[in-house]
């Protein structure tokens, strides 16, 4: 890779849920699930080959966050792909259960 550019707003999603903590009389917001997704645009060369350049979505969904143990991440590069397209998509992807162990 020759270099690699971010070319908009990344996009971040969470969710979670309360939690009330009778001892100490509070409400907690506990978040479960985190998501970003950024627009890149690299170039890369190989050996003897001109030089290429890429475009798309880098997606990341973290799920079971408010219970480390269940933990799942998971990554996409999607070529091609713009903005609004990685943004349906992560709304999917946050909720979808398709997350893995990292």
């Amino acid at each position: 890779m020759e270099w690699l550019k971010i070319v908009d707003e990344p996009v971040f999603l969470t969710s979670g849920f309360k939690r009330e903590d009778p001892a100490e009389g509070e409400v907690r917001l506990l978040i479960n699930r985190a998501a970003f997704a950024v627009i890149f645009i690299l170039a890369a060369r190989s050996p003897a080959r001109s030089r290429e350049t890429i475009s798309g979505a880098f997606s990341w969904v973290a799920t079971g966050l408010a219970k480390p143990a269940e933990r799942k991440d998971r990554v996409w590069i999607d070529l091609g792909m713009n903005r609004e397209q990685a943004e349906g998509l992560l709304r999917q992807r946050i909720y979808d259960g398709t997350a893995t162990a990292s």
